[in-house]
């Protein structure tokens, strides 16, 4: 493809721990990490269909902390290992993450979203001169367009726990949202 002249976008999700509770709330990876419950703690099976429910609340439920913490941290050092391996396929454009993408959506700030505004022409600069004014007109029809994120003890069934463990890693930061 790189012979071909093919642009590429390099875009991760930063927060690891965001991601284990999707995962574990969508029934990925077959419950390893964790699987999905109801707020009460019984199982649920709704898995990626959890979209569709409204009426009931979801929960990720992780059974074991350390094997999260430690899965936490490998998707870390895969997001970076991805990034230097395939930087010259998607240089000149800025290595992205999906927080910085997006946050725009949650917010009327117009800090962040001129914040976005900019993340977003960093990742699409490969494929050509990029007028800021355009990215700027087409993102703002979605700015804060989305309920704010619950908090991680609404979403997480033992959240304790996790934080925890998570309190004494490297991922301390991803507690505060």
């Amino acid at each position: 493809l790189e012979q071909l002249g093919t642009k590429f976008g390099f875009m991760y999700r930063n927060n690891v721990l965001d991601r284990a509770i999707c995962a574990s709330r969508d029934c990925f990876a077959k419950g390893r990490l964790g699987h999905q419950v109801f707020s009460n703690g019984t199982d649920a099976n709704t898995c990626f269909d959890r979209r569709k429910v409204h009426n009931e609340k979801l929960m990720a439920h992780f059974t074991d902390t350390d094997a999260l913490v430690a899965e936490m941290e490998k998707w870390a050092k895969k997001n970076e290992a991805f990034k230097n391996k395939y930087r010259p396929l998607y240089s000149p454009s800025d290595d992205i993450s999906y927080e910085e993408l997006f946050k725009f959506e949650y917010t009327d700030s117009e800090e962040v979203f001129q914040d976005s505004v900019g993340a977003w022409c960093a990742f699409i600069k490969t494929f050509g001169e990029i007028k800021e004014s355009i990215v700027d007109q087409v993102l703002r029809k979605y700015q804060n367009s989305r309920p704010l994120r619950a908090p991680y003890g609404e979403v997480v069934y033992n959240f304790e726990g996790v934080k925890e463990k998570v309190q004494v890693s490297r991922f301390v930061k991803y507690l505060s949202r």
